[in-house]
């Protein structure tokens, strides 16, 4: 099939601010640091490494040495919920049942959820849809992708119901220079593609463009080939957000953490420091008591 669009475009910044969902490429998705051993790639909970002592200030009585957990001389616990001291929240006896945190339904878990996300636009600035319309155009001119953006959700508060398609043939059948592209993108398990309806699941990744061509050499294979099959898979794409759900590090699977993991515990491969000066285990080369000696003896070699 022949390409209608080109895809000759010079490389460009993303003018547009693309939540990128934790790209499957380069990672998945964890990559925040343990508050325990400062390594990348897990939580603190599910660390291999010995805890290490607290050695901070404590909030209840202002003494160092220990947690408000372990003060002696902490007040007693009182409950968010009902006010009374010897329990906390979520031990609660009136604690009411809890919600769907992607339906925001009672009576099932978010992992089982299968409606479509709740989403609030209440936060959107009220403007009226023609006003929200220029918007668009004016940012449009001025290049400007964060308030194109801002200008579309606007516009989309007074229809709630307009899909991905129905945008993209308002903004050609007016020649305005905004393109929904439908691409094929890697997500993290802990991401979906989400439509403006809030069905999540699709298939494609809707990116907002000011050009109808690919800005990057390596975006061609992820591109539709031409503006109709473009409106094809719009039919199935949305834009990536986060499934709201835990990823267990022992089983790989969603909706809960590895404490509450049904399967076997998995054996932890410890993670172990390998100092680049000395080539001994449990500690960097900053820390290394050779580094000041080596370094002398390069020098008077030279």
């Amino acid at each position: 099939m022949a390409d209608d669009w080109g895809t000759n475009e010079i490389p460009a910044d993303d003018p547009w601010n693309h939540p990128q969902g934790g790209d499957g490429v380069g990672g998945n998705g964890d990559d925040r640091a343990c508050f325990n051993c400062g390594q990348s790639g897990h939580n603190k909970a599910d660390c291999p490494e010995r805890p290490k002592g607290f050695d901070g200030t404590c909030r209840a009585c202002g003494q160092e040495g220990h947690s408000r957990r372990d003060c002696p001389d902490a007040p007693a616990m009182t409950c968010r919920i009902c006010g009374e001291e010897g329990h906390i929240r979520k031990d609660c006896p009136q604690k009411p049942a809890d919600a769907c945190r992607n339906c925001l339904e009672e009576g099932h878990e978010t992992v089982e959820c299968k409606a479509p996300r709740k989403i609030d636009r209440g936060l959107i600035p009220d403007v009226d849809a023609e006003k929200a319309w220029e918007e668009i155009c004016e940012a449009v001119q001025e290049r400007d992708g964060v308030e194109a953006k801002d200008a579309i959700h606007k516009y989309l508060k007074h229809f709630p119901e307009m899909t991905y398609v129905e945008l993209e043939k308002a903004f050609r059948g007016q020649e305005i220079g905004v393109y929904l592209i439908a691409t094929e993108r890697v997500l993290a398990p802990t991401h979906t593609n989400m439509d403006l309806q809030g069905n999540l699941d699709k298939k494609y990744t809707v990116q907002y463009r000011f050009s109808a061509h690919p800005d990057r050499q390596r975006e061609k294979a992820t591109w539709p080939s031409s503006p109709e099959e473009n409106v094809i898979r719009l039919g199935d794409a949305g834009e990536p957000v986060s499934r709201l759900l835990q990823k267990c590090i022992n089983c790989d699977e969603l909706g809960h953490t590895s404490k509450s993991c049904p399967q076997e515990a998995m054996e932890k491969v410890r993670i172990t420091i390998t100092c680049y000066n000395c080539g001994e285990e449990g500690h960097r080369v900053r820390d290394c008591q050779f580094a000041h000696f080596r370094s002398s003896f390069l020098i008077s070699t030279d």
